[in-house]
Parts: C-alpha cells; sequence; structure tokens
C-alpha cells in the first residue's frame, strides 16, 4: 500500500508535537491529533495557507529527489523530463507562431505569391553536442510559382572529431555518400557562406531573416548546422528553423480546405517523388544517390503543390516547379505495370495494383496528375519458372542415392546385412488410393511421380 501523503494537517499536529515534547508531556501522533482538529476547525484561511505551504514545499522537495536518480545511460531523470517539457513547450509555441505568420500574409491573393524558404542538410557526424555539416540546401518557394530559386552549398568541417571517424564513414555510405575527407566542392570560406546567404534572402545583417521550414525530425540537425556556421563564420545568423507540417496545415485551411495531421504526415512522409532524379544537385546525381538536400527541399515542394495547388485552384502547372511531368522522354526508364503472381487456389482474391492511384503513403487523389492505367498482362506459371514446369521434387529412393527397389536392397545388403533384413522385416504395408495394399517401394515412386506437376502448379 502506498504511503499517504502529507498534508496541511500533518504539519500542524507535527507542530504540536514538538511543542508537547519541550514540555515532556505525550507526543504520539494518537495524542495530538484531538487537539490539532479543534484548532484546524478554529482556523482562518489565512492560518490554514502557512500549513499548506508547508505541505506544498515538502511535495516540491520530494520531486527533487530526481535529481539524484539517473537513466540507463547516465542522465539526470529530473533534467530529462524537463528537457521533454522544454520540448513539448517548444512545439506548441512553434505552431502557434506558424499560423501567425501565415494570418499575417494576408488574403489568398497574397499567400499565392508569398515566398516560403525550405531547407535541408546533410552532416558529417554528431560529436560531443556539435552538429558538423556536409551539404546545406535551400530553395524558395511560392503556391503560384513553385520551385523558383535555389542555394546549395558543400561544406568542409574540417578534421574529424576524434573517436568519430567510423561513425563519419559509416554514416556517409548508408547515406549521403559524401566523401568525409579531401572532398573538393567543399568550402571553407564560412563568412562568404553567410554572406551569399543573406544575398539569397534579400537581407542584410541587420534585417531579421525569414523564417526557414524543414520536416520535424530534420530540425535539430539544420539548427545545429547553422549553429555551426555561425560560429566558424563568428556572423550572428538569427534565423528560426519551423516544422513544415504545420505550415501545410494552416496553409490548407486558409483556403477552406481543412486536413488532418494524419492525412498531413501522409502527404510529406510519402515516397512520391523520391526517384525524381532532376532535382538532385549534380554530384548527388552522378552517384544516384537520392539522399541528397537539394533534392529533399525540391521533394517537399512537390508534395505541397500536389495538395495545395486544388486547394488554391492553380490552373497553370509549370513542370519540375510544380511538380515533375507525367511522362519525362528524356528519361532512360519507364514506368510499367506492376505484374502480380497468380494467387494460389484457396487463398482467395489479392488485391490488385492500381495504376496512377496516387502514392500509397498519400491520401490525396491525384485523378488530375495520375496516368492511365496501363493494359493487364496475362501471366503464366511458366513466366515465373522458366522452361520448368515447378519445382522439381526429388523420390525418396533417389534421395538417399537409391535407383529402384532392387538396388536399394543389394545397395544396403552389401554395407548393413543384417539391418536390412530387420527393416524389411519391419515395414508396414502402406495403403493406396484405392484403400487397397501396395508395397513401400512401388507406391513410393508412384505417389511422388503422380503429384509433382500438380505441385509445380499450386507452389506457384
Amino acid at each position: 500500500m502506498a504511503p499517504k501523503k502529507k498534508g496541511p494537517f500533518f504539519f500542524l499536529m507535527r507542530e504540536l508535537q514538538n511543542s508537547r515534547k519541550e514540555r515532556n508531556l505525550p507526543c504520539s501522533l494518537d495524542d495530538v491529533r484531538e487537539e490539532a482538529g479543534e484548532m484546524w476547525r478554529q482556523m482562518s484561511e489565512r492560518q490554514r495557507a502557512v500549513y499548506e505551504d508547508m505541505a506544498n514545499e515538502h511535495r516540491e522537495r520530494g520531486r527533487g529527489s530526481l535529481y539524484n536518480k539517473f537513466t540507463s545511460d547516465g542522465r539526470c531523470i529530473a533534467l530529462v523530463l524537463k528537457e521533454e517539457d522544454e520540448r513539448v513547450q517548444l512545439l506548441q509555441e512553434s505552431i502557434t507562431n506558424i499560423q501567425h505568420y501565415v494570418d499575417d500574409m494576408g488574403p489568398v491573393e497574397r499567400i499565392i505569391k508569398w515566398p516560403i524558404y525550405i531547407v535541408s542538410t546533410n552532416i558529417l557526424c554528431e560529436a560531443n553536442g556539435i552538429t558538423y555539416p556536409l551539404e546545406i540546401a535551400f530553395i524558395e518557394y511560392t503556391i503560384e510559382k513553385g520551385f523558383i530559386r535555389a542555394f546549395h552549398r558543400f561544406i568542409n568541417p574540417g578534421n574529424i572529431p576524434l573517436g568519430f571517424a567510423s561513425a563519419a564513414k559509416d554514416h556517409s555510405e548508408n547515406t549521403h555518400g559524401i566523401p568525409i575527407i579531401g572532398f573538393e566542392e567543399g568550402i571553407t570560406d564560412y563568412r562568404q557562406f553567410v554572406q551569399d546567404l543573406f544575398e539569397f534572402f534579400r537581407i542584410t545583417n541587420e534585417d531579421q531573416c525569414p523564417p526557414i521550414f524543414t520536416m520535424r525530425d530534420h530540425i535539430l540537425q539544420a539548427e545545429g548546422c547553422l549553429r555551426w556556421i555561425e560560429e566558424a563564420a563568428r556572423t550572428p545568423i538569427d534565423i528560426q528553423v519551423w516544422d513544415v507540417l504545420p505550415l501545410l496545415r494552416k496553409l490548407c485551411s486558409a483556403a477552406g480546405n481543412e486536413i488532418s495531421q494524419g492525412e498531413a504526415e501522409r502527404i510529406l512522409y510519402s515516397a512520391m517523388f523520391d526517384y525524381e532524379m532532376k532535382c538532385l544537385c549534380y554530384y548527388h546525381a552522378e552517384i544516384d544517390n537520392i539522399h541528397c538536400a537539394l533534392g529533399e527541399t525540391r521533394r517537399i515542394g512537390f508534395k505541397m503543390s500536389n495538395v495545395l495547388l486544388s486547394a488554391y485552384e492553380v490552373d497553370e502547372i509549370i513542370e519540375y516547379q510544380h511538380l515533375p511531368p507525367r511522362l519525362d522522354p528524356s528519361s532512360n526508364f519507364e514506368v510499367s505495370q506492376m505484374n502480380v503472381r497468380p494467387a494460389r487456389a484457396g487463398w482467395g482474391r489479392r488485391l490488385e495494383p492500381q495504376a496512377g492511384g496516387g502514392d500509397e503513403g498519400s491520401s490525396i487523389p491525384r485523378d488530375s496528375y495520375a496516368s492511365a492505367p496501363l493494359p493487364r498482362e496475362t501471366r503464366r506459371p511458366s513466366d515465373y519458372y522458366g522452361e520448368e514446369v515447378g519445382p522439381t521434387v526429388v523420390a525418396a529412393s533417389g534421395r538417399f542415392g537409391v535407383s529402384s527397389a532392387s538396388a536399394s536392397s543389394s545397395a544396403v545388403d552389401d554395407e548393413f546385412p543384417s539391418l536390412c533384413d530387420s527393416m524389411q522385416k519391419c515395414q508396414p504395408p502402406s495403403r493406396g488410393a484405392s484403400g487397397g495394399m501396395l508395397s513401400r517401394a512401388s507406391s513410393s515412386m508412384t505417389s511422388y511421380s503422380d503429384r509433382s506437376e500438380t505441385a509445380s502448379i499450386t507452389s506457384g
């Protein structure tokens, strides 16, 4: 049973206990309970507030004991809870700021022309609370024109932090593919980088930078990269990094088209444009790698356009600025109907793929943007198994290196004569399909050969 919480009345009894103890009188809680109850009934609200403050202070000290408790990775539990509360509070504040930001844009006619800046980054590693950038990209986007301008740079962060070379190498190989050392495209003039960035935003050092948007799970990384550049260039960069998901919801709401949190997540986290190679930078296009900072910003713009164009009734769609074209003659590949193996007998109907029905991760229909369904191909089991009718079934006699019943008898007699005799005596008769009695060798060979073609068809 959990201990009772100590309220204001308990501290009144404790005070009476100390008073009785000084006078050498009985001072147990039972001895003072009746007297304390009478005093409590006669007290005013102001007098009771003194003991209520004592109880609150005691509860605060109890919570403070979390500073002496730690998680499995050595972090103070009290600080972890405090950081989580601050994170939730900052997230709520950013959502409120985004809503005010869109409200300040004005009517719909101004919203579709308002420039929105999207950012994405790739990093070397995170070491000792410091984020070392390798690539950073910004794009300017409007609902009316789509993608307008881009600011893209590779960055040379210097030497790899001691002890993080292996982690940086693994991260590069698994994601962006940028060399971690000796990359000639990486810049080292960080102050010039900041000046070029301010020119991209069309501001000066004294002006307030516009907010930039990215995916929620990339906000901390983007902030860390900007903080590193700010310290390396010794030039303040006061840029707020906000979540693009509340922005998309607010923009849809401003056009009278409300979408839920789940719908916005399905739109932004879908893989609809992941393999659109023409949105990549020259380096990532050359190595055929989709983990490109510039490509990520362009894809976010595509996903936003896929929803906002219909919400704001934008009729003129600019290819590769709003959305990539449905058919690109310069592409060296062709999107065709996905082939599905025929369902096995008795398994019921399988769902057939719907061509041009939009992305699986997005709930927004793409009727105006989808390609026409391709003709369905007739598939046969031989298309999947080649020349063979089906999987080869090895007969029992062949499996153990025996070709017939007589060969089996002679081979076993040569090596294990006594064992062969005992096995032949103990063999039970087999029952055929008609219920008759068959010998073991003949029934084994017949049953496997009869079922081989059936197995080849049903196993498809």
